[in-house]
């Protein structure tokens, strides 16, 4: 986008939104996926806290909780929403506004004298517009022109992609993509201007994305291009006393992120603030001083298991992969609709692609470290070099602190939520009783993802704990060290009372021995639609490991549906 920095698309409503507005050059979606960001939006709080970190899941979160257009409701708002909810939260997702649908609107409000908070979602910009259907689509009904008005070969691809026509003609229709969503911009700033001048002088507007780029090694991935969103606040000269950034059309370098957007938009308003909000509000009376650190996590999307998490500070990321035996691409099959990901998979499968860009298709460990200021495309792991040693050490110590101080959950495998919610009543309050022996299953996942070989002991060891999230992690470390003498390991994983841990005994005979034919039988054997007490998220765990296996892609469509995915 210009205002960014890229001449290459015009955006003339946003353009002129951010100079008159504020356009925040810092801003990041806590989880590089709408939906599980989408949480956090609603919330204030990280996901990862709430429960809600895994793509597709419907947990219970505390009622203490609350999505903030309920304190707009309180006051007296009209709440509106246009109409993608997507909340991640087990609710009725449109219960939480006046009216939801795509018709819904400001000016559908009781009376023009009623205050309205109103959201749009604009969904042109969204990953499907690049699959081959809806690009169909999005021609014939003339919201994007027959021939791409940026000629694939002029793009400019990101360094850490291949130069493959496929990924050069993405990038030139979703440029399309954007000038589209921008005129959808212009009409809805148009419908405010309508109303009377005293409205359009008391109604702020922001702009932002639910997460990053949509391209690969964008969207899922906690690099930078998976997780910065455009962020652009316009605040009227009535009032301008609520911008402590001054003048407008200035271009910040705050930093935020998405736990303080409710925060914000409630002290905006003159709404107390819930305490339970972890964000800081960065517009308004009182505004707090700006976060050092921005914590960002990345979990299971859709069929895939992942267990990634992030820390910026300053110039430094450092993306910790506590799945380590598994290649640090996330990717999920959905995403495949795009012609560039089919290529960029070929090209890897073939074995055709230069080996800088076959890297994010294989295992590369567990630590990641980029300096994104002489590195913006995140290509240069320092991680590994002997001169960044404080570095890569602080900025553990600082992840280590935010996934403690926020409780993350995904230290507890999905894979136990279900029975966990038949005695508490959300996942967030299992990870606060004692029963959990949270800070003891928090250590065994640190332990098991630093692929430390001093560690061997200690993760042998952790198979053998009486704590069955302990057990997993077990088994995770063993993964993640490659061990191959296993076999008393093994044999404990093999009668676990947790079928999981069975199944992740599988997992180890597979990756570590390659025995890949026992594997798939195991896992196959494992996979009991009719054992009540099994869980669905270990039937998609054992069926996407059944699919990577090489089962056939019918036979797993089957088991997917059976097992109430899609």
């Amino acid at each position: 986008m210009p205002m960014y920095g890229d001449k290459s698309c015009s955006t003339p409503n946003l353009t002129k939104l951010s100079e008159c507005g504020l356009v925040f050059k810092n801003a990041f979606a806590n989880a590089p996926v709408c939906a599980v960001a989408r949480a956090t939006i609603l919330t204030g709080v990280n996901s990862a806290t709430l429960g809600t970190h895994n793509m597709r899941s419907r947990y219970p979160i505390p009622p203490k909780f609350k999505p903030y257009p309920t304190y707009f409701k309180e006051a007296g708002y009209y709440c509106t929403n246009a109409s993608k909810t997507d909340y991640n939260i087990k609710m009725k997702d449109a219960s939480i506004w006046d009216e939801c649908k795509r018709t819904a609107h400001f000016k559908n409000r009781p009376s023009k004298d009623t205050p309205f908070l109103a959201v749009f979602n604009i969904e042109l910009t969204h990953e499907s517009n690049l699959f081959d259907g809806k690009i169909a689509k999005n021609r014939e009904k003339n919201i994007i022109p027959n021939i791409p008005e940026n000629s694939p070969d002029s793009v400019a691809v990101p360094g850490y992609l291949p130069n493959l026509p496929e990924i050069k003609s993405d990038i030139a229709i979703y440029y399309d993509c954007i000038k589209a969503m921008d005129r959808r911009v212009g009409e809805i700033i148009s419908d405010l201007m309508k109303e009377p001048k005293d409205v359009v002088d008391n109604t702020i507007i922001f702009y932002y994305s639910d997460h990053g780029g949509i391209l690969p090694r964008q969207k899922r991935n906690l690099n930078k291009d998976g997780t910065q969103v455009p962020l652009i606040v316009y605040i009227p000269e009535k009032l301008k006393h609520l911008n402590p950034f001054g003048h407008s059309g200035e271009i910040s370098e705050r930093t935020v992120d998405f736990t303080d957007l409710a925060p914000t938009i409630l002290n905006l308003a003159g709404i107390r603030i819930p305490e339970q909000m972890q964000g800081k509000p960065f517009l308004g009376q009182n505004v707090d001083r700006e976060k050092s650190d921005i914590f960002l996590i990345s979990s299971r999307f859709d069929e895939r298991t992942y267990f990634s998490r992030a820390i910026m500070s300053g110039n430094a990321r450092y993306i910790r992969n506590f799945f380590a035996f598994m290649h640090p691409l996330i990717v999920s099959n959905y995403a495949f609709g795009q012609a560039g990901w089919r290529a960029y998979w070929r090209g890897f499968s073939d074995g055709s692609l230069p080996d800088e860009f076959a890297y994010w298709w294989k295992p590369q460990g567990a630590h990641f470290l980029y300096d994104t200021a002489s590195d913006p495309d995140e290509t240069k792991n320092l991680a590994y070099g002997k001169s960044h040693g404080k570095l890569l050490k602080d900025m553990k110590n600082r992840l280590k602190k935010a996934m403690l101080e926020s409780r993350d959950l995904g230290v507890i495998p999905e894979f136990a939520y279900d029975e966990i919610l038949k005695k508490h009543s959300t996942v967030y309050d299992f990870a606060r009783s004692s029963e959990c022996g949270y800070e003891k299953v928090f250590e065994a996942a640190w332990t098991a993802s630093e692929c430390d070989k001093a560690d061997e002991k200690k993760i042998r060891k952790m198979v053998e704990s009486g704590n069955p999230f302990i057990r997993y992690w077990g088994s995770v470390g063993l993964l993640n060290l490659k061990l191959a003498d296993v076999d008393a390991e093994l044999q404990k994983l093999m009668s676990d009372s947790r079928d999981y841990n069975r199944a992740m005994a599988y997992l180890i005979i597979a990756n570590n021995l390659g025995r890949k034919d026992e594997a798939l039988k195991g896992f196959a054997s494992l996979l009991d639609f009719k054992n009540a007490s099994q869980t669905q998220a270990t039937r998609r765990f054992l069926i996407s490991q059944m699919a990577l296996l090489g089962v056939d892609s019918k036979e797993i469509a089957r088991l997917e549906a059976e097992n109430g995915d899609s």
